[in-house]
């Protein structure tokens, strides 16, 4: 039986008879195309001697004789269907490309590879595990099939398990592992969210917030410089919690366009958010902005711009906004100058904000950064001090194991954003386990305490300081390969509802 050969090895090999094996991806006259898992080749062949048809699976004996492929015979394996619902699955199989998750298992390893050398192991974690309500109550919990119990999780993060790791000696762990979560916003505008999804969990001892975002920099200087040839500014720009939803309304700011800052407004009752061009642009382009604002939203939308003189002119809308919007600029020492658009506060005004800024913002300011990162500092460890008792871990602003300031509701938690997106979460954890039962007390839910005795027990052995982060690598993937959705970096994808995608396309 001749030896199969992938197409990219045919012209590495010396001159013999083996087997070409693949799919036919076009006819054309005598001209048949063969793709396979490493590339396509182009052969001479009668495919209507063979039945052959776009979609078949065949292999086909070649001779290769100084250089010159010819076929000597071609069997048909498989036999595509022709109907439209095998074509839509077809053309929705069509997006694995084989070289782009090639990229994707390169960056992993050269994640790997710097890590590595960082004298940082890998290690593998399960995935069933009791609950550690990591992120707030909302597990996926799972059923033991024999006593009919739920005492499993699917972890939220590996992160437990990575301190407890640490605190015993392997001070320096990561590991790319697979996490689930029930989507804050189970929303289709978003392009972000999963319920499961892989996380790239980097934890140390010993490590500083300041020396940790060093390390971080100087990995995704790294894996940027290597595979796509940029060399991202370092370090990374510091933003302040507190700032950034003051500037921006939002912990997780596009910093490629800075000047267009977005405050939000309480106005009668409802949450609004602005967009502000600080430049003056022609008539035309005025009229265009004018009219987009109002086609998003008809009976909310709003449109004001300051004359020559600081004063705000309403040129779209009712609402009355004139005195907020004044005294934003001024408490923030911005001048009044340009335009500002002002609608519901809303994920769909969002992504409207977005398209006006890549749109307009270089027009106005010139060329914009291909990556953008910043950190984001001293994040709330409750994110709504006024919720009820009841509901205080669900408000949870990073998770029950990050580092609080003493007598403060901030934290010694960090996130890191690249261009609007947040792919990161980590910081300062806690090491004693007074620290951590504190924790639990500002949570009210001390008296869950008995889940966590094992980890007391840890810290209570002495634990030394711990950093520790949650990269999420899909989103990750989303930024830096600038996809439309994050499913187009992931096989067999999930919707916000969890719902897989292949499961919808054949239905």
């Amino acid at each position: 039986m001749n030896k199969r050969i992938f197409i990219d090895d045919i012209w590495e090999v010396n001159d013999n008879e083996f087997m070409i094996m693949g799919r036919v991806q076009s006819i054309i006259n005598s001209n048949v195309a063969i793709k396979d898992y490493s590339g396509t080749i182009i052969l001479t062949l009668d495919a209507w001697k063979y039945d052959l048809n776009v979609n078949d699976i065949v292999s086909v004996v070649v001779v290769k004789q100084n250089g010159i492929i010819k076929v000597k015979e071609c069997n048909v394996l498989s036999t595509a269907c022709r109907d439209e619902e095998t074509t839509l699955l077809r053309n929705y199989l069509d997006r694995y490309n084989v070289e782009f998750f090639r990229k994707i298992n390169s960056l992993e390893d050269s994640v790997r590879d710097f890590l590595k050398k960082e004298k940082f192991i890998e290690l593998r974690n399960p995935i069933l595990w009791v609950p550690v309500q990591e992120y707030g109550t909302k597990e996926w919990r799972i059923q033991n099939p024999i006593t009919k119990e739920t005492p499993y999780i699917l972890l939220q993060s590996p992160n437990i398990l990575n301190l407890i790791s640490a605190v015993a000696g392997i001070e320096r762990n990561f590991q790319f592992h697979p996490c689930f979560r029930l989507a804050e916003e189970n929303s289709l505008a978003r392009n972000d969210s999963l319920i499961e999804f892989t996380q790239l969990a980097i934890t140390a001892a010993f490590l500083t917030n300041e020396e940790a975002m060093r390390l971080i920099e100087d990995m995704f200087f790294y894996i940027i410089k290597k595979h796509f040839n940029i060399e991202i500014e370092k370090p990374f720009e510091i933003l302040d919690y507190h700032e950034s939803m003051k500037l921006y309304s939002t912990d997780h700011p596009d910093l490629r366009f800075r000047k267009f800052y977005r405050p939000s407004f309480i106005i009668n009752g409802y949450k609004y958010t602005g967009l502000i061009i600080p430049a003056y642009v022609n008539k035309k382009i005025e009229e265009f902005l004018i009219n987009k604002t109002y086609q998003q939203d008809r009976e909310n939308s709003n449109f004001f711009s300051y004359d020559e003189n600081k004063t705000l002119k309403q040129k779209l809308g009712d609402i009355k906004a004139d005195y907020l919007i004044d005294e934003w600029f001024e408490n923030n020492e911005i001048e009044k100058v340009g335009y500002i658009l002002l609608l519901p506060s809303s994920i769909e005004t969002d992504i409207f904000y977005n398209r006006i800024s890549k749109t307009l913002y270089p027009k106005l300011f010139g060329k914009v950064e291909k990556y953008k990162f910043c950190w984001i500092k001293n994040y709330p460890f409750i994110n709504e001090l006024e919720y009820d008792s009841q509901s205080l871990h669900d408000a949870i602003g990073q998770n029950i194991f990050t580092k609080r300031i003493r007598n403060s509701n901030d934290t010694e938690g960090i996130d890191l954003v690249l261009n609007g997106i947040e792919i990161a979460s980590g910081g300062q954890k806690v090491n004693t386990a007074e620290e951590f039962i504190e924790s639990l007390e500002l949570l009210k839910i001390k008296d869950k305490q008995k889940n966590y005795d094992y980890f007391i027990k840890v810290l209570k052995m002495g634990a030394p300081p711990l950093f520790s982060i949650g990269i999420g690598w899909e989103r990750t993937l989303l930024a830096l390969f600038e996809t439309k959705t994050i499913s187009d970096v992931m096989v067999f994808p999930k919707d916000q509802f969890g719902n897989p995608e292949i499961i919808s396309i054949c239905e």
